[in-house]
Formats: structure tokens, sequence, C-alpha cells
């Protein structure tokens, strides 16, 4: 059976109903996204899902480029991850590129019950072989869907014929209640009425003796809005697609002095229309009428209950946020505290001139005792190490990507040294490979105390993994979930000021050391955001901190 599922769906009461019919067939959570980006994002940041359920048009990238980005990974998913295409008949070119990656499924909408339970019950998600990334990267997905690659939906193929059309009311969720009899005989008198792109629905099509039902395109609800500083504002409060009633609120006959919404068009828009105004002298249509009103009434007492269920969600949500954010501001200033009184215990012993073993036992107890914050966090917080990125999964991954890229780092390192000491007269007189001269001690025959130096490396080995897990998992990703707006923008300012505060700790040996140490930990705070792992940032820091302190001796040249 599915664990957890990732839902893509812009249309919010859409990714609503869908949620519910997903939410009882997994034993963990449905997680959302509202866009193509939304989606990476969340593929990154949970690597619990096991199936995608993507509508295939969605804003910013589209549900085809987020099923390439999976297959060809350029996402943080396994690429064999089940992915499930929510649309409407698609043209043979979108078909192609959709089985040429593999797509595990192919659902029609609006979407129904049975069809999507049946697909998620079918879903293998152990771990399998899949082909090369390569395979993928040639299926040309450009621009498929920017003109008419989606079909119209069934009805909308033949609207005029009424078995397309009874088929097409079948999906309908507000006539889900009637039978199939009733349904043919309402797809009889189905009318087409077609509105351009940007048009908005005239209040005479709205009215109370008259349903519609969107076959292909859609439309946004409007409201206007008040604001003591910026006047009257349009906004939307919904967006309608294939099988959402046009002017609910007007067919079921509220007071005439109710105010509607404006309804208008953001595409070109099918509708069909089912006209009710002779029911007073027609039994049989009058029977029909009070069928589909009983049917609709049913959705909207379906849809209240679901908009309590939705608020008290919310409020949960918002609460459980809030719960973590003020945990998280709490624990980072904990943990700012520690490094500052760091910095103050490591200046007083540069005071003192203690150096050496001496001033390096007292560097790795002050980093201890900065460790204590994040202890605290997982202890009586609402984090556990996993979320903080204190974690072995994936470290295998991330120690590969951080040996490829800090070699490539650290080539770049030595170049710029070869070109300041070949160049800069002021540095003309060192070398671009020297030894530490902190660390380098001589024994009694004047030669160099290797076992000394190579002990001091050793301890620098170990001493690495605390200061990023003291910076990664008890700053950086504190701060991250202590921040409001997208995942990138909180990674991207978690990363710079939990860098920043870390320099701020160096400036007891330089402005230069400090300098460096921000500029090389935006490096590892960008590996961290990519993996989430602390282990494959420590390699990258011993990688480059080692080379930098004891082979090019950056601690005096800096100074």
């Amino acid at each position: 059976m599915v664990s957890s599922v990732l839902l893509v769906e812009d249309v919010r009461f859409t990714r609503a109903m869908t949620r519910r019919i997903i939410a009882g067939a997994v034993d963990g959570g449905v997680y959302e996204a509202a866009s193509g980006p939304e989606a990476l994002e969340a593929l990154q940041a949970r690597a619990d899902i096991e199936v995608v359920v993507a509508d295939i048009s969605l804003p910013g990238m589209t549900g085809l480029e987020i099923l390439k980005a999976v297959r060809t990974g350029k996402s943080a998913a396994a690429r064999d991850l089940p992915f499930i295409i929510v649309s409407g008949s698609v043209t043979e070119p979108v078909r192609g590129a959709l089985e040429a990656l593999d797509v595990t499924a192919v659902i029609a909408k609006p979407v129904r019950r049975d069809d999507l339970l049946a697909q998620l019950a079918r879903i293998d998600t152990s771990a399998g072989d899949p082909p090369p990334a390569a395979d993928y990267g040639d299926v040309d997905v450009a621009g498929l869907l920017q003109a008419g690659g989606v079909a119209a939906s069934p009805a909308a193929e033949a609207l005029e014929d009424a078995d397309a059309c009874a088929r097409f009311l079948e999906t309908v969720p507000a006539l889900e209640g009637m039978d199939l009899a009733s349904l043919r005989q309402l797809a009889e008198r189905a009318r087409v009425l077609h509105f351009p792109e940007r048009t908005t629905v005239a209040p005479e099509d709205l009215a109370a003796e008259r349903l519609l039902i969107i076959a292909r395109g859609e439309a946004e609800v409007l409201r206007t809005a008040r604001s003591p500083h910026s006047g009257a504002m349009e906004l939307r409060i919904d967006l309608l697609e294939a099988g959402h009633l046009l002017g609910i609120t007007a067919f079921m006959s509220l007071p005439g002095d109710a105010e509607h919404s404006q309804i208008r068009t953001t595409r070109a828009t099918d509708v069909l229309a089912f006209d009710f105004a002779a029911a007073a002298g027609d039994a049989e249509l009058a029977r029909l009428r009070d069928e589909v009103k009983l049917s609709v009434s049913r959705t909207l007492a379906h849809r209240l209950t679901h908009s309590d269920e939705a608020k008290a969600e919310t409020l949960a949500q918002r609460l459980a946020e809030t719960s973590i954010k003020r945990a998280a501001g709490g624990f980072v200033i904990m943990q700012v505290s520690a490094l500052a009184l760091y910095t103050l215990v490591m200046r007083l012993l540069l005071d003192f001139d203690v150096k050496g073993p001496e001033r390096g036992l007292a560097s790795i107890v002050m980093i201890l005792v900065a460790l204590v914050p994040l202890l605290v966090a997982v202890r009586t917080g609402p984090f556990s190490f996993a979320e903080l990125g204190l974690t072995w999964k994936g470290a295998r991954a991330a120690v590969r990507e951080a040996v490829a890229f800090s070699a490539v780092f650290l080539a770049a390192l030595i170049a710029l040294k070869y070109v300041l000491v070949t160049f800069v007269p002021a540095h003309q007189a060192n070398a671009v490979f020297e030894l530490s001269q902190t660390y380098l001690r001589l024994d009694a025959a004047g030669r160099i105390d290797w076992p000394f130096y190579l002990m001091h490396i050793g301890i620098y080995a170990l001493f690495v993994p605390v200061q990023e897990i003291v910076v990664r998992c008890g700053m950086q990703a504190l701060i991250a979930e202590f921040l409001y707006g997208s995942a990138r923008f909180r990674a991207t300012v978690a990363i710079l000021v939990s860098n920043m505060i870390f320099a701020a700790a160096h400036t007891h040996l330089n402005v230069g050391i400090s300098l460096a140490t921000f500029a090389v930990g935006i490096y590892f705070g960008w590996l961290f955001y990519r993996r989430r792992s602390v282990v494959g940032v420590s390699v990258a820091h011993f990688m480059i901190g080692a080379v930098g302190l004891f082979a090019l001796d950056l601690e005096s040249f800096l100074g």
C-alpha cells in the first residue's frame, strides 16, 4: 500500500477534493503543491513521498515537465518514482511524450474516485532499475502544452452528441447523485455556449432556471473587496475548470438581493447549458430540475462540511507552524549566544597568548558547548535529528557530490593563490604550498615533527563534523524553520545569516579568515540545502579546510 503522496494541483477546490480521495487510500500523509516549482521543492524536502499525482496544466512548470525532471534525475526524487498525470484528453504528441517518460497512469478530469483509487492500488513502490537518464533527456516536451496540447474533454470533442455528453455528465461531481437514465435525459437537453478568453459571463446567462457546466476551458470567480489603503481590489476567490458549475448560487435560487460573484473566463471555454425555464408546464423537465437541484444541494452540503474541516485543519496547521517557529526562534537565540561566548573565550585565549594544543583543546570544548542548543532542540522541541539534517540517509550520494564539487573548488583555490604569489608583490615571498605556522613544530634535531602535525590534522578531522552540526543543523536548518516564505527564499536567507554568524565567530583570528569562512560557508550551506545531510558537508569542509589550513597555510597568508 502507498504510504504518502504528493498532490500537485493549482486549483484549490479541486486539490482539496482530490486530497480527500487520496487521504483514505494511503497510510501516511498527502503533501500538496500548487505549481511545478513547489512540487520540486516538496520532493526535495520530503524523502518519504512514494507517488506523485499531478495535473498536466500548471503555472510555472507543467506536469509533463515535472515528470521529465524526475525521470532525468533533475529532482531530489528517485528517477523511477511512480507518477500519475491528471488531464483531459491529450493530443497524440503529448501522449507520446508521456509514454516515453514512463508515466505510471493518465487519469481523465474531473477525477473520479474509483479511477484514482484503482491506479493507486496498482502501484508497486519497490525500488526498480530505471533506464539511463539520457534516454529520457531526449524526450522533447517544450511547447507541447502551449497550443492545444491538452485536447477537449470527452464531452467537448462532441458536445452535441448525447452519448458523449452523458458520459461527461457522469464525471461531474455535482451530479453524482443522479442515475444514468436521468443523466441521459439531461444530456439530450444540453446546449453549447462558447465564451472567448477573458470574457465576463453576462448576468442573464446566470439564471435561476439555467444550469451551466464547464466542458472545456476554465473560468475565475471574482469578488471586489475594499481596503482602506488600496481602495477597491478585484480578487480571485476560485478557479473553475471542466466539470465545475458556473453560477451555482444563481441556479439554486438565492434571494434576488443576494450579491453574486463575477465570473470571467481565463481561456476559451465551452459550457453546457441546461434550461429549465419551461419546467412549470413540463412535468418531466420539472422532475429533472428538482433531481439536479437535489444533487447540487448535496454537493453544497459536502462543500460546507469540507470547508469546516479545512478551516479546522488550517487552524491546526497554523498552530503547529507557530509552535515550530517559536521553538526554532528560541533555539537559534541560544545558538547565537553560545557562539558569541565561543568568540569571546577564543579572543581571551589569544590575548593571553595561548597557542598550539591548548588553544585547539579550548576551541573543541567551546564548540561542544555550542552543541547544547541543538541537543535541547531535539530533546524538548518538535524536531528530530533527521529533520535537521543529522542523518545517514542519502549520505553516499551526498559524499560523492561533495567530493566532486570540492575538488573543483580546491583547484580554483590553489590557482588563485598561485596567481597571488606570482603576480602580487606583497605575496611573492610566499609559496603556493606551505605548512601551517600555527601547528608546525620542530623536534630536537631541527626536523619537522610530523606525528605532531598529523595529529592536529586528525583532531581537525574530528572537529569539522561538530562545527558543521552546529552551523548547519543547529543554525541553518532552524533559521529556515523560523522564517516564512517559499522554501528557496527561506533556504537562501538561512544560508546567508548562519554563515554571517559563524564568520563573525572567527573574527578573533583575523578579518581575512573571517571573510574566507563566510565565502566557503556559502558553498557548504548550498551543499546542505541540496541534500539535507551533514555528512556530505562535513566531507567537503574537511577537504577544503585541511588543504587550506595545513597545505596552503591560509591562516597566516590571510592574516
